[in-house]
């Protein structure tokens, strides 16, 4: 439970008993006043210690790497976590040698029928660089690394649902560089 939370019940509940108190609302109820402010003081603690331990394991976990940063290649070539951080540099290589999608300027003379057939054959040709050069160049590499890092222990089942999609958008491969970044963090 989020200890922040936990810590608000607990002094809520400590100034409602104090308010309670005040106004001689728990009036024949006074032995048991001390034993909730003994559960507000247990749900502190709690508090304390739950936020202690969250903080802990977050500082051992490593912080993540920015988008657009390449990940060192490791020493060895042959391993399974070079393999990954190799597939997300030629990734990110791939995005940036394809660019965005083109911007089509409208010729003068054109009419609005033929403006947009231009935008769309254009729109359509950059589609089809992206969907085809990442099914040409990776989804076999991709697979394969899925593959083995679920055998190794370390699954990332929406990594393996985007690499089988064959309609890919620019943001979908952002998210499959992501979920390398992820793996490469993880595998051994």
């Amino acid at each position: 439970m989020n200890p922040v939370i936990l810590a608000l019940v607990a002094l809520l509940a400590a100034l409602s008993i104090a308010f309670l108190s005040a106004d001689n609302l728990l009036r024949g109820h006074s032995r048991v006043v001390p034993y909730l402010y003994g559960v507000c003081v247990a749900l502190l603690l709690f508090a304390a210690v739950n936020a202690f331990l969250i903080a802990r394991k977050e500082s051992k976990l490593k912080p993540p790497l920015p988008r657009s940063s390449p990940l060192a290649p490791a020493e060895d070539v042959g391993t399974l976590k070079s393999r990954v951080i190799q597939l997300r540099n030629d990734l990110q290589a791939f995005l940036n040698e394809i660019g965005d999608r083109p911007k089509t300027e409208r010729e003068p003379g054109m009419t609005a029928a033929e403006y947009d057939t231009a935008r769309l054959n254009e729109a359509l040709l950059w589609n089809d660089k992206l969907t085809h050069g990442f099914a040409l160049r990776f989804t076999e590499r991709a697979q394969r690394i899925f593959h083995e890092c679920g055998q190794a222990g370390t699954t990332h089942t929406m990594f393996g649902i985007r690499i089988a999609n064959d309609n890919l958008q620019k943001s979908d491969i952002v998210e499959i560089i992501d979920d390398l970044t992820w793996l490469a963090r993880n595998v051994d």
